[in-house]
């Protein structure tokens, strides 16, 4: 099977996966939260099909949110999360996030930044697919691997920072990045 037909594949179950799946634990502050643990949550999404509910503007993560008298980290961007949010400009994530899930930020046309806090360790199948991202992204250290498409289509990027944890580069992860520039790589 060819690159693309997997990425079509992998989109495909992706969005096979998340069909009727609007449901959202609770919302607080217009974020969306699903639960992962008596202690953890997820940002997540209201309606994927219904636009005028998408994220919009700049969207700041909170480390922790509080809900129903009990207090959660933010641990995940779940699958999807921000997908296809047309007007969404900007994402500040907390320190804590740990996984950047696939599709988390595919098909934001105008998102031209997201901070990658420290504490990320994996990030998923085209999480930024198609995105505005624009300059310098810094890969943080703990990410052992960068899956296919990750940042495919993102032609503003100029420049890539990659950690010395790094150990597999997927295919087309920077394919249609055409202002990139130069990829810095650790000596490890």
């Amino acid at each position: 099977m060819n690159v693309h037909l997997k990425k079509i594949a992998a989109v495909a179950v992706a969005l096979f996966c998340c069909m009727g799946a609007y449901a959202y634990d609770f919302m607080v502050g217009g974020v969306y939260y699903n639960k992962k643990s008596a202690t953890e949550v997820e940002v997540t999404y209201k309606d994927i099909y219904d636009n005028t509910k998408a994220y919009a503007g700049s969207l700041v993560v909170p480390e922790k949110v509080t809900h129903g008298g009990t207090t959660y980290r933010v641990t995940a961007i779940g699958q999807m999360a921000c997908y296809m949010c047309a007007n969404l400009t900007s994402v500040t994530l907390p320190e804590g996030v740990v996984v950047i899930d696939q599709l988390a930020f595919g098909s934001c046309p105008k998102l031209v930044k997201v901070n990658l806090p420290n504490s990320v360790r994996e990030i998923g199948i085209c999480a930024f697919y198609h995105s505005a991202l624009t300059g310098r992204v810094t890969i943080p250290e703990g990410v052992t691997k960068l899956p296919n498409g990750a940042f495919e289509g993102c032609g503003k990027i100029t420049s890539v920072e990659f950690p010395n944890t790094l150990k597999v580069i997927g295919e087309t992860v920077f394919k249609g990045c055409t202002s990139l520039q130069s990829v810095q790589i650790p000596a490890s």
